[in-house]
């Protein structure tokens, strides 16, 4: 892993929407304006993938039921990473069966 990647935090919480500025509260100050998420449901879910934006720009994400990607482009060489975030619910009712 680079230095630049190392930089590069994720987090499983139960993030909502509304509570996106409480959750800059636990992030170091670099990161606070650069992140994605999805929101959780309940206590279940809720995925976050934070960056320093002096090393790494968003270049895309997609969100699925249980997973949020993101890719990133290092601000310091060409290198670009994409990071996914997981989340299995215990419940496995919300999953579905891959054919």
């Amino acid at each position: 892993m680079t230095e630049g990647a190392a930089e590069t935090r994720e987090s499983l919480t139960t993030l909502h929407l509304q509570t996106l500025l409480q959750t800059r509260s636990f992030l170091p100050p670099s990161f606070t304006n650069s992140l994605q998420f999805v929101s959780a449901s309940g206590s279940r879910g809720g995925l976050l993938t934070a960056w320093n934006a002096q090393n790494f720009s968003l270049q895309s994400y997609v969100v699925r039921q249980h997973t949020l990607t993101t890719v990133l482009a290092s601000e310091l060489s060409d290198l670009h990473i994409s990071v996914t975030d997981v989340y299995a619910p215990a419940d496995h009712r919300d999953s579905k069966s891959v054919p």
